[in-house]
This record gives C-alpha cells, sequence and structure tokens, in this order.
C-alpha cells in the first residue's frame, strides 16, 4: 500500500493542476490511511503473545512520532528548498521495502513465547 502513496507523493510534488492534485492527494489519503490502519493488524501478528502488547504500543507510538514531525518537514524543505512532497515520498518508499521482507503470517501459528520466535521458522510456524 506504501507504493501507491510513494508515486502520488511524487506526484504531487510537480503537479501544477489543481483538479490533478486533488486527486494525488485523495489517493494518497487513502493509501495512507489503510496503510496506518494496517500497523494494528501487523503487529499484533509479528511478534510473540508475551510481548503482542508492549510491541504493538511501541509500533503505533512510532506512527504518532512520524506524524508529528510531518509538519516539520514543510519548514525543512523551505530551507534546503525542496519539494517538501519529495521527503514524503522517499519515506513511503523505504517503507514500503521495508514491508516486503516481513513474515507471511496467513496459515500460519503465531508464536506464543520469545523462545518459539526466536528457534527455527520451520518447527514453530507451521501452516495449519
Amino acid at each position: 500500500a506504501m507504493f501507491p502513496a510513494a508515486i502520488c507523493c511524487a506526484l504531487t510534488a510537480y503537479t501544477q493542476n489543481q483538479w490533478a492534485l486533488l486527486f494525488y492527494m485523495t489517493v494518497m489519503k487513502f493509501v495512507l490511511s489503510s496503510a496506518f490502519n494496517s500497523i494494528y493488524t501487523l503487529s499484533s501478528e509479528a511478534f510473540p503473545t508475551v510481548i503482542r502488547n508492549t510491541a504493538t504500543g511501541v509500533c503505533s507510538l512510532v506512527a504518532r512520532i512520524g506524524g508529528m514531525t510531518a509538519p516539520v518537514t514543510l519548514f525543512i524543505g523551505e530551507v534546503i528548498g525542496v519539494n517538501p512532497m519529495i521527503f514524503f515520498a522517499i519515506s513511503c518508499s523505504i517503507g514500503a521495502v521495508i514491508s516486503l521482507v516481513l513474515p507471511e503470517t496467513k496459515d500460519v501459528d503465531i508464536p506464543d513465547t520469545i523462545l518459539e520466535e526466536t528457534s527455527q521458522e520451520t518447527e514453530f510456524r507451521t501452516y495449519k
């Protein structure tokens, strides 16, 4: 979901047409909202049961910090003379690449302990 957001961010940086700008911004908002909501699902499946609440909280915290630093990006863009949407496009691209290495959790037993998570993947993450 982050690749379309990165593309829309990059296109928004160089668009002069107001209707195209509105379209790109709307698509970008939709995609980023769905990606933000997927944090809770993914973080609850990616971590063992004993640390799941803490890990979900940390993931939410990092997402909120990103939201707080977004307005500062506008000022940084003005200082160095780069369109701020390029920063957002780069961060979306980095998030998209990182999300490609996350493990698949569909039809997989979720580990209950940290020991199960650190053990061999094929032993504890068996398909149902």
